[in-house]
């Protein structure tokens, strides 16, 4: 009875990781009629199901996306993830600027939130025609800039300064401060969760930010795709069993 149980347990959370999966863009290249634009995305969560989430669309030319990380983990952060991403698409796709997106977001998951669930988020739009960036951080993690020169080496490489707003979901009727990029074009944007610098090795040391730093100095430039791979690489090194 305890081997049944077991696997009917573990035969509902393949399926919730499917479904989880299918509600993250998954298709790459992202925008294959496009060339302006090279976008790749991975979701790999710790256990069969996690609280990470990202998401991406474009509209009238202006790339909508947000990178988030809903706390704790499993089955219960999954379902939140679920409810945050559809609540972004829904709101973004009216065409509100990252702000708004996430007073909407803040103001629906402050909502009788009695566990103290909430989520760090990023939430950008770019203009594809001008190369502006409009973001707005919800107590995420800092992502990288890097300025590939024309060999593909990291010209230069820098940790974006984010304003400290708080998480989604904590307090309603918060004010969150948005910011600001005149032209990003030709530039790299990454953007990650904490569970790649706080992933621990066997000694229960973190990857951190400078390994990743690091790496990414030390690589060239290729594409997103393979920028991504190489961190991911790197990390699955880093932790061993």
């Amino acid at each position: 009875e305890t081997t049944t149980a077991k696997e009917r347990i573990e035969s509902e959370l393949r399926i919730a990781r499917g479904i989880q999966m299918g509600m993250v863009p998954n298709r790459f290249p992202a925008f294959p009629e496009r060339n302006d634009i090279d976008l790749f995305a991975l979701l790999q969560p710790a256990k069969e199901v996690g609280g990470d989430l990202y998401d991406y669309f474009l509209q009238s030319d202006k790339l909508f996306f947000c990178v988030g990380d809903v706390s704790g983990k499993g089955v219960a952060a999954s379902m939140t993830m679920a409810v945050i991403v559809n609540l972004f698409r829904m709101v973004a796709k009216e065409g509100f600027p990252p702000t708004y997106i996430a007073t909407r977001l803040n103001e629906t998951l402050s909502i009788d939130n009695e566990n103290g669930t909430f989520a760090t988020m990023l939430i950008g739009v770019i203009d594809l025609h001008t190369g502006s960036m409009d973001y707005c951080n919800c107590g995420h993690t800092l992502p990288l800039v890097i300025s590939p020169d024309a060999g593909g080496k990291s010209g230069s490489l820098a940790f974006l300064e984010l304003e400290s707003n708080a998480p989604l979901g904590l307090w309603p009727e918060l004010e969150f401060i948005g910011e600001h990029i005149a032209d990003i074009r030709d530039k790299v944007l990454l953007v990650y969760t904490d569970g790649l610098t706080e992933a621990e090795n066997s000694r229960q040391e973190q990857y951190g930010e400078q390994r990743l730093y690091d790496l990414i100095q030390s690589q060239p430039f290729v594409n997103t795709r393979k920028t991504v791979e190489q961190v991911r690489e790197s990390v699955a090194a880093f932790v061993g069993n």
